[in-house]
């Protein structure tokens, strides 16, 4: 079949989605242990026939498996928020998945750790420069930082691209 001037996707407006560490109702808390996601989606409604799911994803980057959390939905265009256990000492992966009869559109992001201009490891092991360690015998050095040795610099799109050839 043919449509003509209908857009059949689900859509997930990523210029909305946003982090906010919150207590577990989703009110502020620098020191919270919880995620607020905020998100935007859109799915062509079909006369009210088409489906609508919305299921936020999350994990510790350190772990394999995601956990789920299903959101309801209660039309085809909702704003809302969803909130999800995660620490200030890790760094999260975290993904939401909008669902229709005809397609899934997946957004991946990252909440990184909190910031510390410099972090010791408990126990030693570790060190990290504008994030918490999160590793043993590890330098880590927050996404977006610049390494500087010498006279010679190295950003991050280097660092991967370096990566890459080895």
């Amino acid at each position: 079949p043919v449509f003509v001037g209908f857009d059949l996707s689900a859509k997930l407006d990523l210029t909305s989605v946003a982090f906010i560490v919150p207590y577990q109702d989703g009110t502020l808390d620098d020191q919270g242990a919880y995620c607020r996601v905020d998100y935007s989606v859109e799915i062509s409604p079909l006369n009210n026939h088409n489906a609508k799911t919305l299921v936020v994803k999350y994990k510790k980057r350190s772990v394999l498996n995601y956990t789920e959390q299903s959101v309801t939905l209660s039309s085809y265009t909702q704003t809302g928020y969803a909130v999800v256990p995660a620490d200030t000492n890790n760094t999260y992966d975290i993904q939401l998945s909008l669902t229709d009869d005809f397609s899934t559109t997946a957004v991946d992001l990252q909440l990184s750790t909190a910031f510390a201009t410099i972090n010791f490891r408990a126990g030693g092991k570790g060190i990290a420069v504008g994030k918490v360690s999160e590793a043993d015998s590890v330098f880590e050095l927050a996404a977006g930082w610049t390494l500087k040795m010498g006279n010679t610099t190295i950003t991050e799109a280097e660092l991967i691209a370096l990566k890459a050839l080895i």
